[in-house]
């Protein structure tokens, strides 16, 4: 058992923010939850799963670490500016997770 992987003590990441997109379920709301587990504060993305990333947020907010909730199609130029702007308005963001997708035969 000598190689076990040490567990992190949640503040390797304090005082920095990040950007999670696609953050109201799966894959992107375990990012997000695991930076805010290492310190991270978390501007949480999602297109139209409101509840979902309210709920992402919320779980962020429970561990002590900020949480800002934006939401839009990042397939608009005009949605990925304001993204942008907001989150760089909200705090220094030192980490960015590009995690959006969409299901192109389900449309969602």
């Amino acid at each position: 058992m000598g190689n076990m992987a040490t567990r992190p003590s949640g503040r390797e990441l304090q005082g920095t923010a990040a950007v999670v997109t696609g953050a109201g379920s799966g894959i992107g709301r375990a990012v997000a939850l695991a930076l805010a587990d290492a310190g991270a504060d978390v501007l949480v993305h999602t297109r139209a799963n409101r509840p979902g990333v309210e709920q992402t947020a919320q779980e962020i907010a429970q561990r002590g670490r900020k949480a800002e909730v934006f939401l839009g199609d990042l397939a608009l130029d005009s949605t990925q500016d304001e993204l942008i702007r907001r989150a760089f308005v909200w705090q220094p963001i030192s980490i960015w997770v590009n995690n959006a997708g969409a299901d192109v035969l389900t449309g969602e």
